[in-house]
């Protein structure tokens, strides 16, 4: 298993971000999505989309421990294009007490802070991909385009 992240290089903490995906088909072992309000590498938001199983899930990973945000913690996955080649767009709204996960256009989900303190300090954005102990041996590959990110006025 292996996650690698890369911080969206901006000099401000943003709090939504718009781009577009492509999973190659036939592409299993791993998931991908956004790590948002980071304040260490143990300290974040993470909106993971896993498309083998057609899940998604936002949590909250508080020292290291994963604390889910939505209930149940992985909710099914609609709305997303299918066929080879189809470029979804997704859009996640990131404050420290709301999370927010639309895919094309559709929102699909949000956290749920009930019994649970939020981040209460800004904090850098990235786009994550991981692998699992069931990659193949070409990896699991993700392609985004055209990346957006911002603070709403």
């Amino acid at each position: 298993s292996y996650i690698s992240w890369s911080e969206i290089p901006v000099d401000f903490s943003p709090n939504e971000i718009e781009f577009d995906v492509l999973v190659p088909p036939d592409n299993t072992g791993g998931s991908f999505g956004v790590m948002c309000q980071i304040q260490d590498e143990i300290n974040y938001y993470s909106i993971e989309i896993d498309l083998s199983n057609q899940v998604f899930s936002i949590a909250m990973v508080l020292n290291d421990e994963l604390v889910p945000l939505t209930k149940p913690e992985w909710l099914d996955l609609t709305g997303m294009y299918t066929s080879e080649g189809s470029f979804n767009h997704l859009a996640i709204s990131c404050y420290p007490k709301r999370v927010s996960l639309s895919i094309n256009y559709l929102l699909l989900g949000q956290s749920d802070f009930t019994g649970i303190k939020p981040i209460k300090i800004p904090g850098k954005m990235a786009l994550f991909v991981a692998t699992w102990e069931n990659v193949g041996a070409e990896g699991y590959q993700v392609y985004f385009d055209n990346v957006t990110a911002w603070i709403p006025k």
